[in-house]
């Protein structure tokens, strides 16, 4: 992606975790008033439970199918395509600041070193290429991963008040959770419904 970009004549650079790169172009135009971003994630869900052969892709019916077809290998081509065609005919309006980002699908680290290079000059407009059945979507849900970790104080199990258990300590930590779910669900956005919070593993 970096090699096609810089052959289009973009400023094409690979940033962040070199085992996990993303992808950071520019397309500058002279006397341009603001900048727009463009992004689309490089990684794609893991092939459980696919039912077509993920790594070899096929068209019918006029579709591609595959893995990663729709999510989102067809955004950045379709990104790509169009920018071709608009830098060709020279009709590029704004700044172009096109993104190709790392691991969206777990930990988005992709996201972090993204905004990390940009630094203190982020741009005014940012327009993702996720699927949305060709809707717009102005706003999604956000996510927050939190990893809660508890220390005690060991003892022999004939007389416990002489430690502490870390074990009850994140149970109880669970237990506010749930508590905290409750709380969220008599807030609901107008538009998202009320936040969600899961508990997915204890480790």
């Amino acid at each position: 992606l970096r090699e096609q970009l810089r052959r289009l004549g973009l400023d094409a650079e690979l940033i962040g975790d070199p085992e996990r790169p993303s992808v950071v172009a520019h397309a500058r135009v002279a006397d341009a008033g603001d900048t727009l971003l463009v992004a689309s994630h490089l990684d794609t869900v893991p092939i459980d439970g696919m039912e077509i052969a993920p790594f070899d892709p096929r068209i019918a019916d006029g579709r591609v199918y595959g893995r990663g077809s729709c999510d989102t290998k067809s955004g950045m081509a379709a990104l790509v395509a169009a920018l071709e065609r608009v830098l060709a005919q020279g009709t590029l309006r704004r700044n172009l600041i096109l993104v190709g980002e790392a691991d969206e699908e777990l930990g988005s680290r992709g996201v972090n070193d993204v905004i990390a290079h940009l630094g203190s000059d982020p741009p005014e407009w940012v327009i993702a290429t996720e699927p949305t059945e060709l809707r717009v979507a102005t706003r999604h849900k956000g996510i927050v991963h939190a990893r809660l970790r508890a220390s005690g104080v060991a003892c022999h199990s004939s007389d416990p008040g002489k430690g502490r258990s870390a074990v009850l300590a994140l149970c109880r930590s669970v237990l506010a959770l749930e508590e905290l779910a409750a709380e969220l669900a008599e807030r609901p956005d107008p538009r998202f419904g009320p936040a969600t919070l899961s508990v997915g593993r204890i480790g």
